[in-house]
């Protein structure tokens, strides 16, 4: 058995730098890394099979396919976007802090909603990752919301 581990480019052993990372680059390098293995001669490449972690779950399944390999494993997979994410994260800790959440919900939408949607949405369709078209509305959260946030 041969095992071969590829990191996002700029991310442990790789080089680059993982803040000028986009969709494609991460395609690219991790198809490079697979070329690489099946070209490396004790492996037999019609063995070859993927494993994805966290964002890489969502990518192995589609490298998989494309590139033809025996399997795909994927694990510590994900439910919600980035986006969504990073936002219950910030309404955890504005909660944590103290803020009531008709201030947590204010925050949110005046402050962590459009930095985050630039960051990550804005980011994504400026580089052309994807093939996902914006109307420019985002859903706020209102300020009688109550419940686990």
């Amino acid at each position: 058995m041969s095992i071969c581990y590829g990191y996002q480019p700029g991310v442990g052993d790789s080089n680059g730098h993982c803040g000028e990372s986009t969709l494609r680059r991460d395609l690219a390098a991790f198809e490079a890394a697979y070329h690489s293995l099946k070209a490396f001669d004790p492996v037999d490449s019609s063995r070859i099979t993927i494993h994805g972690s966290s964002m890489g779950s969502a990518l192995a399944p589609h490298l998989a396919n494309k590139l033809g390999a025996a399997g795909v494993i994927s694990d510590v997979t994900f439910v919600k976007t980035w986006f969504e994410h990073m936002l219950e994260i910030e309404q955890r800790i504005r909660l944590f802090e103290g803020d009531s959440p008709a201030e947590v919900a204010r925050k949110i939408n005046e402050g962590y909603i459009p930095l985050y949607y630039g960051r990550l949405i804005e980011k994504i369709i400026s580089a052309g990752d994807s093939g996902a078209t914006t109307t420019g509305k985002v859903n706020t959260i209102e300020g009688n919301h109550s419940g686990s946030y």
